[in-house]
């Protein structure tokens, strides 16, 4: 279970670096505009989540929820401090730590349900 919870963060991580570093590429060529890319920056950690805590889900023995609160809860305790750190938090981004926490939770109860009709 650790095992699959430590591959899920290391892939997790390695998506939003690769997806930030597309991102950045599109802007700094002027492809988007900055309304785009900043829908961009916002949507990349909730889709990435919503990825691998599928998968996550899908590998679960049960309590796909669970899996799902831990991968999201790990993932925003992590950008809080990073936050708290650097000196940017504020209510919105507790908010959006709520909705990466939210988004995990169900798709990874989605990829335990999905378990069974997979096979």
């Amino acid at each position: 279970m650790i095992k699959n919870l430590l591959f899920s963060l290391l892939y997790f991580f390695i998506f939003i670096i690769v997806a930030n570093i597309f991102i950045t590429l599109l802007s700094y060529f002027n492809i988007f505009n900055a309304g785009i890319i900043k829908i961009l920056k916002f949507m990349t950690p909730i889709i990435a989540i919503s990825i691998y805590s599928y998968i996550l889900g899908k590998k679960s023995i049960k309590k796909g929820f669970l899996e799902g609160l831990k991968l999201g809860g790990i993932i925003s305790i992590l950008f809080l401090i990073i936050s708290i750190i650097t000196k940017v938090f504020n209510y919105e981004s507790l908010i959006y730590y709520l909705v990466i926490i939210l988004a995990s939770v169900l798709s990874s109860m989605f990829g335990i349900n999905r378990k069974d009709s997979s096979k």
